[in-house]
């Protein structure tokens, strides 16, 4: 669809922009004196930074399971397609116990740092592919 294409396209580029300009206005301000993970970075004994991390927190938690769903139609159409006419209705919960499992699993045994790269890139070809 060209008019979805070209509002794709322009929601990327802006985007990239604004986190360009955020970064390098961060990086010339603070050098390397910031830590990786920019919340890291801010004093956790005033209440209002304790109020951001409670907020960043539960927003992330309250968005995993939109940007899980997706995952889970995907998953569940390729089991569809796998099993053919043995295919049963109950095995969406299943699939979401497995894809919940794996999510805590990578969050508990891969490290931060790694995490957030493997998700930028995904996030990347993502885009380059809907492009």
């Amino acid at each position: 669809v060209p008019p979805v294409r070209r509002a794709v396209r322009c929601s990327v580029a802006v985007c990239c922009v604004l986190y360009l300009l955020i970064g390098l206005v961060g990086s010339f301000a603070f050098g390397s004196a910031v830590n990786s993970i920019a919340l890291c970075s801010l004093p956790l004994k005033e209440p209002l930074t304790q109020l951001v991390m409670l907020l960043v927190g539960v927003s992330v938690w309250m968005l995993t399971a939109i940007v899980a769903f997706p995952a889970v139609s995907s998953a569940e159409y390729l089991v569809k397609m796998c099993m053919g006419s043995s295919y049963r209705s109950g095995i969406r919960m299943w699939l979401v116990v497995v894809i919940g499992a794996a999510m805590v699993l990578v969050d508990a045994f891969v490290p931060t740092k790694i995490a957030f790269t493997l998700c930028g890139a995904l996030g990347l070809s993502m885009g380059a592919h809907v492009m």
